[in-house]
């Protein structure tokens, strides 16, 4: 690839702040992505978001020009910074970043950190001193300029890598781990203040995690990477009800995976736990599926139901979590704001008004409830 070719362009009525494209990167005979293709609005957020090995860390690098894809490519505002005959080194792709461990300089001031990719650009002493104290005003941290980051709280030092990554305003805004070295507490709370100045600045931000809750916390939208395959990009909200394939479903921990049949007379799950629920196929399906059941749609009863064996209560502080073998074989837990009575049998029932599934060949399909 030629790095100093000139840069191609693309147009189009509504251009993506990030277009990827058929991106493969294989090392030696390992593929770490297959063919991934997706495309990020100006101001929009972008989790990437899978398990360990899955290609999130590969995505961000080839992305912020770290790593050469071996086929594929990659626009940024309609500007093509990577294809199979061109590659933009990184400071031309007008990026800015947030590492893992912050990677700040020890022997540099916090204010000559924020300072120092616009020096590296040749920018003037006056107006370099000027966008630090903007960056700095950003993250409430103007009364550190002159400290040392070595000085500073976890917290503190993620806020200024974050003030340098914005100084220059990028395109693309890229973090990778950015809270993973935070505890959960503090996690929370700047993944809340991260979100709201990516917005407040209308940047285009794409970060790396493997916590689920940071992911939905922060983007608008996640892509699930498995295997280096990507499996789904959708909302949050879209992942968890609907998640393309039960392996998302499973990841997700988003409710009890069962297998159960259709047949003319309504549902019947695995080791009868349900016969004949009264569920039909939107599309008049017959045959094996494989079932999402929302937790929250489950109620306990102590009358009659399917049989929890082996229950468990403990309590949390916001809630009460209640495990064990629903029917003494699929282990379940589920929130309860009440505390369920364990002198007594309890039995669950699902209460829902419909059901996510998969057909025998995994394609999804919607079970809705019989009318009454």
């Amino acid at each position: 690839m030629n790095a100093c070719a000139q840069t191609p362009s693309i147009t189009a009525s509504i251009t993506p702040a990030l277009h990827v494209e058929h991106l493969s990167k294989v090392f030696n005979d390992m593929t770490a992505l297959s063919s991934i293709d997706f495309s990020l609005q100006k101001g929009e957020i972008l989790a990437l978001l899978g398990p360990s090995g899955c290609g999130k860390t590969t995505l961000l690098r080839c992305i912020a020009g770290l790593l050469e894809p071996s086929a594929g490519r990659i626009l940024i505002d309609g500007d093509v910074v990577v294809d199979e005959r061109f590659s933009a080194v990184p400071e031309k792709r007008r990026l800015g970043m947030v590492f893992q461990d912050y990677a700040l300089w020890p022997h540099m001031t916090v204010a000559e950190n924020i300072a120092f990719p616009l020096s590296m650009r040749g920018m003037a002493k006056s107006e370099r001193r000027e966008k630090v104290a903007w960056a700095l005003q950003v993250v409430g941290l103007e009364h550190l300029a002159d400290r040392s980051p070595d000085t500073l709280s976890g917290g503190q030092q993620q806020r200024i890598a974050l003030a340098r990554a914005i100084v220059a305003k990028p395109r693309l805004l890229l973090m990778d781990e950015p809270l993973s070295n935070l505890d959960q507490g503090l996690r929370d709370s700047l993944a809340i203040e991260i979100r709201s100045l990516i917005k407040q600045l209308n940047l285009t931000a794409v970060f790396v995690t493997h916590d689920q809750h940071e992911a939905f916390a922060m983007a608008d939208q996640v892509a699930i990477l498995q295997q280096g395959r990507l499996q789904q990009f959708d909302s949050a909200e879209v992942l968890y009800r609907t998640p393309a394939t039960p392996s998302v479903a499973e990841f997700l921990d988003a409710g009890v995976l069962l297998k159960g049949t259709l047949t003319e007379q309504g549902l019947d799950v695995e080791k009868d736990l349900f016969m004949n629920l009264p569920f039909h196929a939107s599309g008049g399906y017959l045959g094996e599926v494989t079932l999402l059941m929302p937790r929250a749609s489950l109620s306990v009863n102590p009358h009659s139901g399917v049989e929890l064996h082996q229950a468990a209560i403990i309590f949390t502080g916001e809630h009460y979590q209640l495990s064990g073998l629903m029917g003494g074989q699929i282990p379940i837990r589920l929130q309860s704001s009440q505390r369920p009575e364990v002198s007594q049998s309890i039995y669950l029932n699902y209460e829902g008004a419909w059901l996510h599934a998969w057909d025998a060949d995994e394609k999804p399909i919607t079970l809705m409830r019989h009318a009454e």
